[in-house]
């Protein structure tokens, strides 16, 4: 995922306080948790990670054998290394895409997927046919556990990212960035991680479970901050513009027609919204960070665009919910970003 740094922003004003005291007798304590990224509850679709290479085209050229694709034996591996391949490349994170994904792939090795001979082709039963051979095809793939889901990995902890810790002084987390990763010293098990707290700019070790980073942007690579309340979670933070029909979308709206719901609620803006390039960029809300990032690793930019285009659908998933709830909790200072 790509954006702008989460702390960055000099021209942000810095608050003079006091670091916590320590917390004598608790030094131990455990910290009050962080809920866990929201749940994929079925909108992610992406490959199985950790699959050996020769097990995942056993279960890809399985699955096409399912589905009723005839690949002949000389061709098996090379078709089951470019679904990987096109699947890889063109990011795909949902049903809709791995769709395109396998029409493609079909197409280009010669292979008819769906009952195709008996489609009307003047009547787009051909296209339809097709389109229902690979939904049977993902299917097929999910069966056998090619594809899951889960959403993709977050970017690796490394120097530098901007995380959440968990502040020895007062056992609450804080912004914090990445100093180093320091080898655990058993030789086993995840790295201990020295970071530097923002607000005083303490550096501290801590364990890895007491760091959590912060997921990057992908919507907004440009999005310029400003101070606000979080149309989500309500605290006074710098803000940043969501789309909620997002940018990497437009394309499919633009001179078309807009996604089911965004109408209706765009509708106290003014005159009748249009599948225009002006109104996509405005319709929107203004979100803290925190909530930005987590709006996105909760659904793929496809689905946030037909299935959760407005704020009161985002409000209504529980997972999202679960986290506003926490976020609106969390000392606005502690979470400012800078």
């Amino acid at each position: 995922l790509n954006g702008p740094s989460i702390a960055s922003g000099p021209h942000l004003p810095r608050l003079d306080r006091s670091m916590p005291k320590q917390l004598y007798g608790h030094k131990h304590a455990k910290a009050r948790g962080v809920p866990a990224e929201p749940a994929a509850v079925g909108v992610w679709l992406t490959l199985m990670a950790g699959l050996p290479e020769e097990l995942q085209h056993r279960a890809i050229i399985a699955a096409a054998t399912e589905a009723g694709l005839e690949i002949a034996a000389d061709s098996r591996d090379s078709f089951a290394a470019a679904l990987v391949e096109y699947g890889s490349e063109r990011r795909a994170d949902c049903d809709e895409a791995w769709i395109g994904v396998l029409l493609e792939l079909c197409s280009d090795f010669g292979l008819p997927l769906g009952d195709v001979a008996d489609a009307d082709v003047a009547d787009a039963g051909a296209d339809a046919a097709e389109r229902a051979g690979a939904t049977e095809l993902l299917g097929a793939l999910r069966r056998h556990r090619v594809v899951c889901n889960e959403p993709p990995p977050p970017p690796p902890l490394r120097e530098g990212v901007a995380v959440l810790a968990v502040l020895e002084e007062d056992e609450e987390w804080h912004e914090a960035r990445v100093v180093k990763l320091i080898p655990p010293p058993s030789g086993r098990g995840a790295p201990l991680v020295l970071v530097r707290f923002v607000e005083w700019q303490k550096v501290q070790e801590t364990s890895r479970a007491k760091v959590v980073p912060l997921a990057e942007i992908a919507d907004d690579e440009d999005a310029a901050e400003a101070e606000g309340e979080c149309e989500l979670c309500r605290r006074s933070l710098a803000l940043t513009f969501h789309h909620l029909v997002p940018v990497a979308t437009h394309g499919r709206y633009l001179g078309k027609c807009l996604p089911h719901g965004v109408a209706e609620a765009a509708s106290d803006r003014g005159p009748a919204p249009q599948p225009s390039r002006e109104f996509l960029h405005s319709y929107g809300a203004m979100l803290c960070r925190f909530c930005h990032s987590t709006v996105h690793r909760f659904a793929p930019n496809a689905v946030l665009a037909e299935r959760f285009n407005t704020l009161d659908k985002l409000r209504e998933q529980p997972p999202l919910a679960r986290f506003v709830e926490f976020a609106s909790r969390q000392r606005q200072s502690a979470c400012r970003c800078r």
